[in-house]
């Protein structure tokens, strides 16, 4: 029997041997550097245009965001300020600059990966799919004025800003859903809304989202080898965070087991049962002392002096990034590199937030540096 090719006709047996030497190129460093070659080199092009240990540590010290504006302003976010700057006020200026910036990213990273991989690169920015209707959940819910949610709202491969603009228009929670029906997280959102409407308890539809999501993300990672190792790590551990988050304000506001067991989201290493066990403890430092994930000693040290779950969270964020970013790093010629870099980038304008909002707050540099990680 022979098989038709593009060059002629092979044995079956021929054609075979072809495959199998075809699969086994497809996994060698050569291939990989045809394939990823020029992403990756401009993905390096792009890191240089981070922020610098020393630019994070200006911002830090900056005496108000006035210096923080200018300081930004001779970085790789100056066309961004420069183009709204007489539109916004200062901290206005700095969380749009931040965005728009963000999305003109995420759109070149879009042009440079694999033609071939467009469809895995999709699934990894619905990431921030997920985040701008996060955001709307909670701005629309919190009665955020319109303008201050449309300042979060990333322009994305899966929301135009005109429709991010429409969602950020929407009168209650319950229209917002609505207007997501063509949405993949319609379904899950539409199951809760009645609920929220009785209790107006935004945390059950927000921990429906993201664990829609999340489900979604392991079960792509599973049939993706290109994604690599790294990111699902990254992934799991950012899940593992959520639901020990969740299990501690659980905790501090009182909620019983079961509750808490239903607002946990699906997904990391953690089992059901270990998060049940975290969740059956009295208080919130015997909840801390259960869990293993992670070392949360110094946090829990500082929430005896100051009972605020924060210190949790920034310990938690320090923790994965510090372990995941140094990770990603060294991912080269696969896909890794370029959802690595998209991860920095995401950090930098977290951590750029952050100093931002707490220097609104007349928190020193010191306090500052407890809550960001510089790399």
């Amino acid at each position: 029997m022979t098989i038709q090719t593009h060059t002629g006709y092979l044995p079956k047996t021929a054609a075979k041997t072809v495959s199998n030497l075809s699969a086994i190129f497809r996994k060698t460093l050569a291939y990989r550097s045809v394939r990823y070659g020029y992403a990756n080199s401009r993905t390096k092009a792009m890191r240089a245009t981070l922020l610098t240990k020393k630019e994070i540590e200006s911002l830090i010290e900056a005496k108000n965001i006035q210096e923080i504006v200018g300081l930004l302003s001779k970085t790789a976010y100056s066309h961004d300020i420069m183009e709204e700057a007489v539109s916004f006020s200062r901290a206005d200026l700095v969380e749009l600059s931040l965005t728009k910036n963000f999305s003109r990213t995420l759109k070149k990273l879009v042009k440079i990966a694999p033609k071939s991989d467009s469809e895995k690169i999709s699934r990894v920015f619905e990431r921030y799919d997920v985040l701008n209707i996060k955001n709307l959940l909670l701005g629309i819910h919190l009665r955020e004025p319109k303008e201050k949610i449309k300042l979060l709202l990333i322009e994305s491969p899966g929301f135009s800003r005109a429709s991010l603009n429409s969602l950020a228009e929407s009168p209650g929670v319950k229209e917002l859903v609505e207007k997501l029906k063509n949405s993949d997280y319609y379904s899950v959102l539409a199951q809760k809304v009645s609920e929220y409407e009785k209790n107006q308890e935004i945390e059950n539809l927000v921990s429906a989202l993201e664990s829609r999501y999340h489900k979604k993300a392991a079960e792509a990672n599973r049939v993706s080898a290109d994604i690599g190792k790294t990111v699902k790590s990254m992934l799991d551990a950012e899940t593992d965070a959520k639901n020990i988050m969740t299990i501690l304000r659980g905790k501090k506001e009182g909620f019983d087991a079961k509750k808490i067991s239903g607002m946990l989201i699906e997904g990391g290493k953690l089992s059901r049962s270990e998060l049940e066990k975290i969740g059956s403890a009295n208080f919130v430092e015997e909840a801390v002392k259960l869990q293993k994930a992670f070392d949360l000693s110094g946090a829990l040290e500082d929430y005896k002096k100051s009972p605020s779950l924060t210190h949790f969270e920034n310990a938690l964020e320090q923790s994965i990034s510090a372990k995941g970013l140094a990770e990603l790093r060294r991912s080269i010629l696969s896909l890794s590199a370029i959802v690595g870099f998209l991860f920095l980038k995401e950090k930098e304008i977290s951590d750029v937030r952050k100093i931002v909002r707490t220097k609104e707050f007349g928190f020193s540099p010191e306090e500052i540096r407890k809550i960001v990680v510089v790399t």
